[in-house]
């Protein structure tokens, strides 16, 4: 199966907002926790922006979460 990157993106920004939300924490403390602006946290979790893997490895660290576990949910 072919995704295009903007789909992924997406994926990735609703993956991010599930466990965030499992987890009961609102964006701006994960934001800060990860060294992110409150508005970017936002774009990343619409699939507005392309995340770099430095930043999705600081949100995974903040949100307690390998990237085994996280690809694991994603649809």
């Amino acid at each position: 199966m072919h995704r295009d990157a903007a789909t992924v993106q997406r994926a990735i920004g609703q993956r991010i907002r599930e466990i965030r939300n499992a987890r009961g924490i609102s964006q701006e403390p994960l934001a800060f926790k990860c060294g992110l602006h409150r508005t970017h946290m936002s774009a990343i979790e619409r699939g507005l922006v392309n995340i770099t893997i430095q930043s999705l490895v600081a949100i995974l660290d903040a949100l307690d979460v390998s990237l085994e576990e996280f690809f694991r949910g994603m649809k």
